[in-house]
């Protein structure tokens, strides 16, 4: 693949990027107004599983994970698990790829079939995968720029018409703690989905950066989903919050200012498209690097293959979106996320230590 030294920052920028994709989903399940807290000890759970990734990368730093695996578990089994987690991050992509379709379907695009949004977009990121990280790394550094202007557009708005009520979110301690903890769990999906990068800190310049840089990620990622949970129960209530898959949409829909500005529904959109895009993107370019390391084909057959693969599970993957809701919140988190994202990185770590002990 074309993976050029990616410079630390740009690093910091894509890992940004991935975990903001997730700003537009509802992750309060049917906690309500308490929805943020849950996401306050999601957030150090995700910090909690990049301490782990970064502790198996170090004890292999010039590999990648699906070499990892192979130097690991050896070559069967590890090839084995590398093919598992290509196809994993290529599912997880093409998920994410439905929910961007439905969002456009809902709120702009509304006539327009699903296979074709999700069709144009996968070719934008195709012609991203060609271009290379370290170019589409840079593109990140302007779009992030982007992102947090039209943010705090958002925030302003909201202030600006009056639409946020404290009074949605109290009392600020919660009556009943388990099913926020019992929430905790699905919060893996912003910050578990991290396990790609494991395929990208090899390529990385200043390594020994990798960890600060990445907790930081993962705090200021947390600090925006944290603030945009909250900003979304304040005007909606927790009730109606809850209920909706895609919260902020419907927060910026009301935003009105005097006369002249209303429904700032392009600005999430937007929010959405740049997030979504990188999302997409690392799962897509880890997916194709994995394959190419395994068989050593050539990128530029795999590359148009993932994206059809993708394209084809993100419309035919879920009946409705009942099923697509229902596997993404109570099937994945616990049968596929948990083994993917915790079990399998914790076991190879364990034998590389126990490697390693035993060369000295």
């Amino acid at each position: 693949m074309n993976s050029h030294t990616l410079p630390i920052k740009q690093l910091f920028y894509l890992m940004l990027l991935f975990q903001l994709g997730s700003i537009g989903v509802n992750f309060g399940g049917h906690i309500g107004k308490d929805a943020w807290i849950s996401l306050i000890l999601g957030t150090i759970e995700g910090m909690g599983l990049f301490i782990l990734y970064y502790l198996l990368y170090k004890q292999h730093p010039s590999l990648t994970y699906t070499q990892i695996l192979q130097h690991t578990l050896g070559k069967w089994i590890g090839t084995i698990l590398s093919l598992l987690y290509s196809s994993y991050f290529i599912y997880i992509g093409a998920r994410v790829v439905r929910d961007f379709t439905e969002i456009l379907n809902l709120h702009i695009l509304y006539q327009t079939p699903a296979w074709f949004i999700s069709i144009f977009f996968l070719i934008t990121v195709s012609y991203a995968g060609y271009k290379g990280l370290h170019t589409t790394s840079r593109v990140g550094m302007i779009l992030l720029k982007v992102f947090l202007v039209l943010w705090f557009l958002f925030l302003i708005g909201v202030f600006l018409s009056h639409l946020f009520h404290l009074s949605n979110l109290q009392p600020l301690t919660p009556q009943n703690w388990r099913p926020i903890f019992k929430n905790i769990l699905p919060l893996t999906i912003p910050y578990g989905g991290m396990i790609t990068f494991l395929m990208l800190f090899v390529y990385t310049s200043q390594k020994d950066k990798i960890f600060k840089n990445g907790i930081w990620s993962i705090f200021i990622s947390g600090f925006f989903l944290v603030a945009t949970t909250i900003l979304n129960i304040g005007i909606l209530g927790g009730p109606i919050a809850q209920e909706l898959s895609f919260p902020l949409l419907t927060s910026s829909s009301l935003i009105k200012i005097d006369a002249f500005i209303q429904r700032l529904e392009p600005i999430a959109i937007i929010l959405l498209i740049i997030g979504v895009f990188f999302k997409v993107y690392i799962f897509h370019y880890t997916a194709c690097l994995s394959i190419v390391q395994v068989f050593k084909w050539k990128e530029i057959h795999i590359i148009p293959t993932i994206s059809i693969l993708m394209a084809c599970i993100s419309v035919f993957g879920a009946e409705n979106n009942i099923t697509h809701f229902y596997i993404g919140f109570r099937i994945l988190p616990y049968y596929v996320h948990v083994p993917m994202q915790i079990i399998i990185p914790l076991i190879v770590l364990c034998i590389s230590l126990i490697y390693k002990r035993k060369s000295l």
